[in-house]
């Protein structure tokens, strides 16, 4: 039996016959099992109150006004996400023209339009780590309206398996609203209490290098109100002199002003009544500098944002383009979390529907795309079905299609599908070209 005092759980130790037992296929067959029928996660979770947010949203927000990268950071990733464009499919797998979701995402409420809503949703998401949306519905119980709800203003009661049950939303009152009338993209979390429903942002892991950066920053701010003097100039030791009068400070004034204000640089030559002595940057000086960059860096690995999206210099060409490959395909990861909740939404229509992010214009994963083709052309060379190649490549739904009425005749459109694929031309009539590409289009949208 267990013997953590915090465990909620009893676990016990199989004696050796029961090891011998188990491990016999014919007796196990004889014994019967309890499954499991229920998970409780603690009794910490069904205290009934709310648990706090780990990392205060507020706090998380409030770096979007503070830091330019994490500006340049969430705007590249909210713009991008957003420009790909968003499909909708019906039970079969058919691309829908026209759907009331694909208007829902167009206008998500009567003045919030679309391309303003998935901004806000990517930045929350990025800052905060969760990013709560309410889906209002019409009298007939299809989604009609989707609103924000700051996450500042909100917090989840878990159910007592642990995940989350309802959203209260509100300071004073806080109304609640149904797990299933939230859309809640979430990053993960390294908590292990009730607190684990939030998502952990990039902000609470960057909390101290942007800390040090603001200390930074402020000592350089105050640094420009005050100024600095360049250099400081004493009465030359041997000279016999302990001060100068203020005729003699004045006039040397401006000397050395003069000498400042040079900008052909040369000689200078002072008597020997003075001392110039330089005043150089200290290596805690140069190192403020240092930091800065340290934590810019920093702050585009968190949000896994390359140097060259935020227009920083790369090392070549070649670099940048292995960059931007990488940065894309962590889009596309980011991606299908939204998709898994867009999908909710789409099941709350009368007739379910699903939602696809469609990255076949995305120039960056392009390279993939083409490589894939050139091993399908492969594949069907070496005696694979047109349609085996394409399940073999990602190609799902070109698959079907060319299993179905759209599967090649003869031995010399299977063996020239890749190219007339990526071309819509070959040596087969335009008719059946154009109809053979439209396969690899609908198949690129769908596996994309």
């Amino acid at each position: 039996m267990s013997t953590d005092p915090t465990s909620t759980a009893i676990a016990v130790n199989p004696g050796l016959f029961l090891r011998v037992l188990m491990n016999t296929p014919v007796l196990r067959r004889l014994v019967p099992i309890d499954k499991p029928t229920e998970f409780v996660a603690g009794s910490d979770y069904v205290s009934g109150a709310p648990p706090a947010e780990p990392y205060p949203s507020r706090g998380a927000l409030s770096a979007y006004g503070a830091f330019p990268w994490v500006v340049a950071c969430c705007s590249a990733l909210s713009t991008d996400l957003s420009s790909v464009p968003i499909t909708v499919h019906d039970r079969s797998g058919k691309q829908l023209e026209s759907h009331p979701l694909l208007e829902l995402l167009k206008q998500p409420s009567e003045r919030t339009p679309g391309v303003t809503f998935f901004h806000q949703w990517i930045t929350d998401y990025a800052l905060v780590g969760w990013a709560p949306r309410l889906v209002l519905q019409s009298l007939s119980g299809e989604p009609e309206s989707l609103v924000r709800l700051h996450t500042a203003r909100t917090r989840i009661q878990p159910s007592p398996n642990g995940e989350p049950d309802r959203y209260l939303y509100g300071l004073d009152n806080p109304r609640a609203y149904r797990y299933t009338d939230v859309l809640c993209p979430k990053q993960p979390s390294f908590e292990d209490g009730p607190n684990s429903v939030y998502g952990q942002g990039a902000i609470r892991a960057l909390h101290r290098d942007l800390s040090a950066d603001l200390s930074a920053q402020q000592l350089a701010q105050r640094s420009a109100r005050t100024g600095r003097p360049s250099a400081v100039a004493t009465p030359a030791s041997g000279s016999g002199i302990d001060r100068w009068n203020k005729n003699q400070v004045r006039s040397l004034t401006e000397q050395l002003r003069s000498l400042a204000r040079d900008s052909h640089g040369g000689i200078a030559v002072l008597n020997g009544l003075v001392d110039i002595k330089p005043l150089g940057w200290s290596p805690r000086d140069m190192e403020f500098g240092e930091g800065r960059k340290l934590t810019r860096e920093t702050v585009l690995a968190a949000f896994h944002v390359p140097p060259s999206r935020v227009g920083l210099p790369t090392a070549n060409y070649a670099t940048q383009e292995q960059q931007n490959e990488t940065y894309w395909t962590h889009i596309v990861g980011m991606s299908r979390v939204f998709q898994a909740e867009l999908n909710r939404l789409g099941s709350m229509y009368s007739d379910p529907v699903s939602v696809r992010y469609d990255f076949s214009s995305i120039q960056a994963l392009q390279r993939s795309r083409t490589d894939r083709l050139d091993r399908v052309g492969r594949h069907i060379s070496n005696g694979l079905s047109p349609s085996d190649a394409y399940r073999l490549e990602g190609f799902e739904l070109a698959s079907k299609l060319a299993s179905d009425s759209l599967k090649p005749d003869t031995e010399t459109e299977s063996r020239t599908v890749a190219e007339i694929l990526r071309t819509g031309s070959g040596p087969i009539p335009r008719e059946r070209a154009l109809e053979l590409a439209r396969i690899l289009e609908v198949g690129w949208r769908a596996s994309g």
